[in-house]
């Protein structure tokens, strides 16, 4: 199983936000857990290879990069419908989303399995997470 995030630190003006990749097990783990989230979720995250972060192709495939080791996803009824925060506390990857938001990146990693994605959604303060292929 491999779930990737990342954010360049390298050519961020093309490539804001963090990205998303994962292949087969790791959309169909994301999309279970995801879809079952009450109030927080964690998955384990692999640091991605030259295989993964060719596929955006910041700088031929050499921007320097910071991917995370963990993802801790948070949700709750209570949130506006457009809130979508990132944050991290080390290697780990926080998300705070709605539950709006939570079916916008289910349907991001659906696109992933099926080999689509170069797109990103964003929240109220413009964060964004951008979903690659593998």
């Amino acid at each position: 199983m491999k779930i990737c995030i990342w954010r360049y630190t390298d050519n961020i003006r093309n490539y804001p936000g963090y990205h998303l990749s994962a292949d087969a097990v790791g959309c169909r783990v994301l999309r279970d857990r995801l879809s079952k989230i009450l109030d927080c979720v964690s998955f384990t995250l692999t640091v991605p290879d030259m295989a993964v972060l060719s596929v955006p192709n910041n700088q031929g495939g050499q921007a320097r990069y910071f991917g995370g080791r963990k993802l801790q996803v948070h949700t709750a009824s209570s949130l506006a419908p457009n809130t979508f925060r990132w944050e991290e506390q080390d290697t780990t990857f926080i998300l705070t989303c709605s539950r709006e938001q939570i079916s916008r990146l289910l349907a991001g990693v659906s696109d992933i399995e099926k080999g689509e994605g170069d797109y990103s959604i964003r929240g109220d303060d413009d964060q964004a997470l951008w979903f690659w292929w593998q």
